[in-house]
């Protein structure tokens, strides 16, 4: 049976990879974030391809600009929690009517992610201590393991897996309801699109579901002795 948790660890690890990746998105990791705007011929631009583009991740957000071939230096948001916009940000994005409702509900749903991160982090510890515990029980006689161990890493898994559903709900409803939003209240000049940070984090919580059915498997509701 240790080949369970082999694969509990392997899960467990690619689970604190993906969330580990989305809670140092943007505009940390300028690769990771959680969705983009982009919007058409911002500020009245007369250059038929102007257009800006922002990245959003859970630490602030990135924009850049660009007017016909030409890109011009962009800049990041300080890495905090929340999105604060100043004038340049809102007026270059024709984000008037998003920005108050983003800096409302966005730190709840942002924090949620590195919670995420350090309960997954814990269970993965806990996971390789386990595993330690029990390949050194398996090569000598002595009395059985703990059950303490097995219960700690399934509440800690379970607590992440919890944490990493709500988060994807929240983003993913969040981002919904702003996608139409944007597009109405912009008449189509500015469009919003997900992010891969979305897409990880369903990919963190699947893989930590998956990480719990192989718990139950290996150590049972209490932690079965071997």
């Amino acid at each position: 049976m240790m080949f369970l948790l082999l694969l509990i660890l392997c899960l467990l690890l690619a689970a604190l990879i993906m969330l580990l990746l989305v809670a140092l998105s943007v505009p940390i990791a300028k690769t990771i974030y959680l969705f983009r705007l982009v919007a058409q011929d911002p500020i009245g631009i007369a250059h038929a391809n102007a257009s800006a583009t922002a990245t959003f991740g859970a630490w602030g957000y990135c924009i850049s600009t660009l007017q016909a071939s030409t890109q011009f230096s962009g800049e990041c948001s300080k890495a905090k929690l929340g999105y604060t916009f100043d004038s340049t940000v809102v007026n270059v994005l024709k984000a008037n009517s998003i920005a108050n409702s983003l800096s409302r509900t966005s730190t709840f749903a942002l924090v949620l992610h590195p919670i995420a991160c350090g309960f997954t982090f814990v269970a993965y510890l806990i996971a390789i201590y386990t595993y330690i515990q029990r390949r050194h029980v398996s090569r000598i006689a002595v009395k059985p393991p703990s059950r303490l161990l097995p219960v700690l890493l399934f509440t800690a898994t379970f607590l992440a897996t919890i944490v990493s559903l709500t988060a994807f709900a929240i983003d993913a409803g969040v981002i919904g309801v702003l996608r139409k939003t944007v597009y109405n209240d912009s008449d189509g000049l500015v469009t919003l699109t997900w992010g891969n940070g979305v897409w990880m984090t369903l990919g963190a919580a699947i893989t930590l579901v998956f990480c719990l059915g192989c718990q139950w498997k290996r150590f049972g509701c209490c932690g079965r002795r071997d």
